[in-house]
């Protein structure tokens, strides 16, 4: 049968990882939410194969179970964890310089400021990106949001905002403005340094922006 998960859990919630618990096999049935017969079965089985364990108090995890439950444990937070960042890779272009406009403009300025707590250099540096689905992922996530406003009859759009650092060195933020001339692979980074200049890129360089998603 193997490691019977559900099984598994429900002693787990009871206590059966520090304790022997008393668990009827009808308790077992409501909680697992089978019938008493199936979990009478699958309380034999997990016996037999030495996942659980009856004593004269009641039932009991055993140190199979907890050692596979804590490595079950392990791989799922490292896999969350992994999830809270992202490293997208791709090489140097240049703009169509969208970004000298709009980045230095009050409305935007402010809010980049008291969000950020950056004043960022007027302009963005504009990466071409092969992974196209990390670009995505970043929209589906919630971010810092600049709100949008009217300049000049003008129809500026929000900006979603994610805290990044590139090449390892400088820290910035990932742009994903909602009204922009670039596909999804291209990827706006700004910093409160000229980036071009402190970290001496020129078109075609290959960089890395590691991504915080939370």
């Amino acid at each position: 049968m193997g490691m019977n998960y559900s099984l598994l859990f429900v002693l787990l919630r009871a206590g059966a990882h520090e304790r022997y618990v008393r668990l009827s096999t009808a308790e077992l049935a409501s909680r697992l939410e089978v019938s008493q017969q199936t979990s009478s079965r699958w309380l034999i089985q997990a016996q037999k194969e030495g996942w659980a364990e009856r004593g004269l108090n009641g039932l009991r995890l055993t140190q199979k179970s907890l050692t596979e439950l804590r490595l079950l444990c392990e791989t799922l937070q490292a896999s969350f964890e992994s999830r809270k960042k992202t490293s997208i890779k791709g090489e140097v272009i240049s703009g169509l310089k969208d970004g000298r406009y709009y980045v230095p403009l009050p409305e935007y300025k402010r809010q980049f400021k008291e969000k950020l707590g950056l004043s960022p250099y007027p302009g963005t540096l504009n990466i071409r990106i092969q992974d196209m689905e990390a670009k995505l992922i970043l929209a589906d996530r919630k971010g810092v949001t600049i709100n949008g406003f009217s300049h000049q009859g003008r129809v500026l759009g929000e900006i979603k905002c994610f805290p990044c650092l590139i090449q390892k060195k400088i820290k910035g933020f990932v742009i994903l403005p909602s009204r922009s001339h670039y596909g999804l692979d291209v990827l706006e980074v700004i910093s409160k340094t000229n980036l071009r200049k402190a970290l001496r890129l020129k078109d075609g360089d290959k960089v890395e922006i590691s991504v915080s998603l939370e």
